[in-house]
């Protein structure tokens, strides 16, 4: 087998190939999305809001629980884009609590109604860092901008 890929399934396994977390240790990776929420992505959103209003646009951040591929992900945080004459429709980019395998993740995605986009997966919400979320929301925002 060829060295690197060995490596990536060693890798794979380090991120994936636990048993299922206890309700302990859900509840802990979801208080660390609560917290990286208000110390990373929330700020960055905001920036990024800013930035959409001075260019006419009506953006604004919500926090709750979204509908993805027929399935509630919540906790989530989104910013919904409120692009000038689209309103509502013009979609959102969003970080939220992802349930679907063995352990916890936080999804990235984007929404150009009614068409959802994964951006990325984070093995847990410590390795959410702001130039990464700022940069991923502004590839989103172009990606939203130029389907709408």
């Amino acid at each position: 087998m060829k060295e690197h890929n060995r490596h990536r399934l060693a890798l794979i396994d380090a991120r994936f190939g636990r048993s299922n977390s206890d309700s302990s240790d859900a509840e802990a990776f979801e208080a660390a999305f609560f917290r990286v929420c208000d110390e990373v992505i929330r700020p960055v959103m905001e920036d990024v809001a800013a930035e959409l209003g001075k260019l006419g646009h009506s953006p604004r951040i919500e926090t709750g629980k979204l509908l993805h591929e027929d399935e509630w992900i919540s906790p989530t945080i989104s910013l919904r884009l409120g692009m000038r004459g689209r309103g509502e429709d013009s979609g959102y980019a969003a970080f939220g609590v992802l349930r679907w395998g063995a352990q916890p993740e936080v999804l990235a995605w984007l929404l150009v109604p009614p068409t959802p986009f994964d951006l990325y997966r984070y093995a847990h919400p410590n390795d959410i860092q702001a130039d990464n979320v700022e940069q991923l929301l502004v590839d989103a925002v172009e990606h939203i901008f130029a389907h709408c």
